[in-house]
């Protein structure tokens, strides 16, 4: 491969039919999609056409996106920059990985006989998918781009031998003396294995020097923070800052964050997604949950003191914030990542210990140590989504938003909840991983609809789907327009006192904002007494799904139900008929790579927990490369996985056992299963909270003295964020505040598990509906549930001696379900289908 420098790549596609589709692997032979990579200035060759890097390209990008780009039937040589000013068409107008990858698979299938060994196997062919995937993450390179120099240096044939000019490139992209191949020269290699597949495309991207790591990966290495320390207290000096707070939250209090927001984790090396850094200008604490004592304990160097939270005697970080202020020291922190209400509570502890106050500082400090090696803010296209989906126009939203305002004699709302915008104006992004949102916020007044986003994001049809009604400003315009904002309704009310004296003017209107919105919103508008602060409006009415959103989440569940009993045949049949060696990382790569083959896939909608044995007792585990247990298929096996699509979002737990498992085992989960069909089942009164239904779930295992520690339920987006409030079931206060109602889409998932042993957690999403009762007390509509989910119980932990005659029923009804719904995946596929009718047979 030749050394390519300042480059831009395109890929356009000539193809009368779709090629060999993933979805469904049908035989359909159509002429074979061209892929090119076109080159421009400073084009160079090594000595070895085999060998080489890209260095300086504009083909990096900041994440993978399956649904980038749409199909071109067409084939165009471009050259130039790959600007449009050169004639390149934009970039959204390139071919899709997946069209791309589809089309490529029946040359894949035969590319190896150019090279006289054995053809690609089905399975090298979807490692092949999943290392392009991988490394693009990895490397921030455009995945499109890694296929395209796949297929145009072998083929795609991971059997491709190595050439040498001088010195060995060998493998899937010929790479410049790399070591990975299943080809040396004298003997091929079958099968080619997943990780060798995956070398091969690492070397050939990054390099043969790189280290790759999966994004989120955590290196538990420790980090060496004296110098970013050094840099921090010099500005804390600067800024006659005593104590500085850095959270672990954005701006919109994301609960997912863009990786240049992660300044927790710059500043103190603890890569964990929850914690607290608190730096004086002779200490350094970091606070975090009992999830990450062990990998904080391992990251964080010398100069940190750790503050396990929840272990007696140990002070949260507020309280440690709080103790070092006293003798009147000041105490800053970004005002952009901390909320209104988080920010006054520990204003008053600070007080209480003698400390000079809490003053937000401007410029974040952490970003200005970071410098020019923070990563830069996501620039992913922002897309419009079809009313086909949404089921809802925008301006309608809007409107009914206005009616609300109305209704509380309100100035105006300023969102600022990223999921909120998005939902609000039919829009979606890629900014934050696993959450199809963009950075931004919005003003709505009763006569005027701001976005603030940068409008280069913008793809092609936004501006037309937005058309006039919507006034668009920078995203950092949003703290500037606010304080003018706030100062506009006491202008017009002086003006309407000057028209005359004997009219009475109203009381002034305040701007609202949700809980939730930042310190320096509030302080913008006029600090506490001039803000309404209430539980987001858009929250709320976004968490009630309309008719087509409620269908979508039935569809996407289908399709989905289908790639986990995909997955759950071939991960038995891989275990135990074949005795295949498998961690738990290649298990859930494996699951990602059969849900891409769904309608309407766009990724997924969080980090796959797949947990054997003890893992599976750690409720939040997450398991990485390298540092993650090899599947035990005579132990228990949890996986919690969910998708994004286009029509929903989806969140399925399945705990399974490919062994004989125990009878506490078969106890624990039939106990928990019982606890799913009580909630499933349950009818109640409009009116009643989530906080209210929460002991429907636990009761079962009450009665054994046994219990779980997490919530029961959460809400779900569609397609959004698969944790959305304000709705949820479980011993929250939030949860006892907010009722339960029609079109509420919720996640059922008790659980129990046994620290050292085995974990078990069954979760199913259902959606609140209105249901007939024989009788209506008190004229209220009473409600139920709909389960979505389309996945079999684990028939081998099922006790059915502790199930009821009616529960049993349901198991029965569900499966029953489940069949009629997903049978028609796999008409052609003999191993799911028998597994299938296997864990859906009657009780």
């Amino acid at each position: 491969m030749a050394t390519v420098d300042n480059s831009i790549v395109a890929v356009t596609s000539i193809n009368d039919q779709d090629g060999l589709s993933m979805r469904n692997q049908a035989q359909r032979h159509g002429s074979f999609s061209r892929i090119e990579v076109y080159r421009y200035h400073n084009t160079t060759k090594n000595s070895d056409p085999g060998g080489g890097k890209v260095t300086d390209s504009g083909i990096a990008v900041p994440s993978v996106n399956n649904q980038d780009g749409i199909l071109i039937d067409y084939y165009t040589q471009y050259n130039g920059n790959g600007s449009t000013d050169d004639g390149w068409p934009v970039k959204d107008r390139w071919i899709s990985f997946m069209d791309m990858f589809n089309n490529s698979r029946w040359h894949m299938e035969k590319s190896c006989r150019q090279f006289n060994v054995d053809l690609n196997t089905h399975e090298e062919i979807l490692d092949l998918y999943e290392a392009i995937q991988f490394v693009a993450a990895a490397t921030f390179v455009d995945h499109r781009f890694i296929l395209a120099v796949v297929m145009q240096e072998s083929g795609g044939c991971v059997r491709a031998p190595t050439s040498n000019y001088g010195v060995p490139n060998p493998g899937l992209m010929q790479d410049h003396n790399g070591t990975a191949s299943c080809n040396n020269g004298t003997k091929a290699q079958k099968p080619c294995p997943g990780e060798t597949i995956t070398q091969m495309v690492q070397e050939g991207t990054g390099g043969t020097s790189t280290r790759v790591l999966a994004i989120g990966s955590s290196d538990m290495e420790t980090v060496n923070t004296t110098e970013r320390l050094k840099g921090l207290r010099h500005l804390m000096s600067e800024n006659k800052i005593d104590v500085y707070i850095v959270p672990s939250e954005d701006s919109h209090q994301s609960e997912y964050i863009a990786p240049c927001d992660a300044r927790r984790a710059y500043i103190c090396g603890f890569s964990g997604s929850a914690g607290t850094a608190v730096i004086t200008h002779d200490k350094a604490a970091l606070a975090t949950d009992g999830r990450y004592f062990n990998q904080a304990s391992k990251q964080l160097d010398s100069n940190w003191e750790l503050l396990k939270q929840g272990l007696e005697e140990v002070p949260t970080w507020q309280e440690w914030t709080a103790d070092q202020s006293g003798s009147n020291k000041t105490v800053g922190v970004d005002p952009t990542v901390i909320t209104a209400p988080d920010a006054r509570k520990l204003a008053e502890k600070i007080e209480k210990k003698g400390g000079a106050g809490l003053v937000g500082v401007k410029t974040n400090l952490v970003d200005h140590v970071w410098g020019d090696s923070r990563p830069p803010r996501p620039k992913e296209k922002v897309k419009s989504l079809p009313l086909e989906f949404t089921g809802k126009k925008f301006e309608e939203k809007i409107e009914d938003l206005r009616k609300e305002l109305e209704k509380k004699k309100s100035a105006g709302l300023i969102v600022s909840m990223l999921d909120e915008i998005a939902w609000l104006y039919n829009l979606r992004g890629n900014d934050i991983p696993y959450n199809p949102v963009f950075f931004s916020y919005a003003i709505i007044t009763p006569v005027t609809a701001t976005l603030y986003v940068d409008s280069d994001k913008f793809a092609p049809d936004v501006e037309s789907h937005l058309g006039d009604k919507v006034q668009v400003r920078p995203y950092n315009a949003i703290l500037e327009d606010t304080k003018m904002l706030s100062l506009k309704p006491e202008i017009e009310q002086k003006l309407e006192a000057n028209i005359t004296e004997k009219q009475s003017v109203e009381p002034k209107r305040k701007f609202m904002i949700s809980t939730k919105a930042s310190w320096a919103l509030s302080l913008e508008l006029g600090g506490e007494g001039e803000v309404e602060e209430l539980r987001s409006l858009v929250g709320d009415a976004k968490a009630i799904k309309n008719k087509t959103e409620l269908e979508g989440m039935r569809a996407c569940h289908v399709r989905d139900g289908a790639a986990l009993s995909e997955y759950f045949a071939w991960l038995e049949e891989e275990l135990v008929e074949k005795g295949t060696e498998m961690d738990e990382v290649q298990a859930a790569d494996k699951l990602e790579s059969i849900r891409a083959t769904k309608h309407r896939f766009a990724g997924l909608s969080f980090d796959t927990i797949s947990s054997t044995g003890a893992n599976a007792a750690v409720i939040h585990y997450k398991p990485e490369p390298g540092n993650c247990s090899v599947i035990d298929p005579k132990a228990i096996y949890l996986c919690d996985s969910g998708a994004q699509y286009l029509d929903g979002t989806t969140d399925t737990t399945r705990t399974l056992h490919f062994g004989t498992p125990t009878d506490m085992e078969r106890k624990s989960y039939t106990l928990v299963l019982k606890g799913v069909i009580a909630l499933d089942t349950a009818v109640f009164p409009k009116g009643t909270s989530g906080f209210a239904l929460d002991t429907l779930a636990r009761q079962f295992l009450w009665e054994e003295g046994l219990d779980y520690r997490h919530g029961t339920g959460h809400g779900v987006g569609s397609y959004l964020n698969v944790h959305e409030g304000p709705i949820g079931i479980g011993t929250r206060v939030q949860y006892s505040e907010v009722s339960l109602s029609a079109g509420n889409v919720l996640s059922d998932e008790p659980g129990y598990y046994e620290d050292g042993n085995f974990g078990i957690r069954i979760e199913n999403i259902i959606m609140a509906k209105e249901v007939e009762t024989k009788h209506h007390f008190g004229d209220k509509p009473y409600l139920g549930f709909e389960h979505v989910t389309m996945v079999p119980m684990c028939r081998k932990l099922i006790d059915v001696g502790l199930l009821s005659g009616k529960e049993r029923k349901w198991v029965n009804e569900y499966h029953k379900e489940i069949m009629e719904k997903t049978k028609e995946f796999f008409e052609r596929d003999e191993r799911t289908m028998r597994w299938l009718e296997r864990e859906t047979a009657e009780l």
